[in-house]
């Protein structure tokens, strides 16, 4: 009997989950509920708005809160009848925390999210600034344990030739 394994269309979840794929680029996936989505253009007819196009935001929120700060950026990707359920996101920056929400937009600009992701941290493109009693580093006595020095061997024999 043979069976056929099928992914399926949907799950009925709602959510968004955003990852970091490298220092400036993250991944992000999501899925709306037909209800949330049935809900959240009630709430907007009953605001007396019409529902131009679904959106993805993702927000730097790094400095969020940190006093005299107004630094915050927003990448906005009309998502409009486009079917896929996910996007790279090239955010240009390195050492940040963002978070994204997926939504409608209005006719007046309003913004009615349906999903809110997880928070990320992208690393910064450098070497770290975290040192310590366990770092390793570059000795001799490092050097002789991990080459052919230290176990007695010729370089250029393979594997098999030390098995003699």
């Amino acid at each position: 009997m043979e069976r056929k394994w099928e992914i399926p269309e949907s799950y009925g979840d709602n959510k968004l989950v955003l990852m970091v794929r490298d220092p400036w680029t993250l991944f992000c996936y999501w899925e709306i509920s037909e209800e949330v989505e049935n809900r959240t253009n009630c709430l907007i007819r009953e605001n007396g708005c019409v529902s131009s196009n679904d959106v993805l935001r993702v927000f730097d929120v790094s400095l969020q809160g940190k006093s005299g700060t107004s630094d915050k950026q927003e990448i906005q990707y009309e998502l409009g009848q486009n079917t896929a359920k996910s996007r790279y996101i090239n955010t240009g920056k390195e050492g940040r925390m963002w978070k994204a929400a997926i939504g409608k937009l209005t006719d007046k600009g309003e913004f009615f999210s349906m999903a809110e992701s997880n928070a990320v941290e992208t690393p910064s493109h450098r070497m770290s600034d975290v040192t310590g009693e366990d770092e390793i580093g570059f000795t001799e006595e490092f050097y002789k344990e991990t080459t052919t020095e230290s176990i007695g061997r010729e370089m250029g024999k393979s594997s098999p030739s030390f098995m003699k």
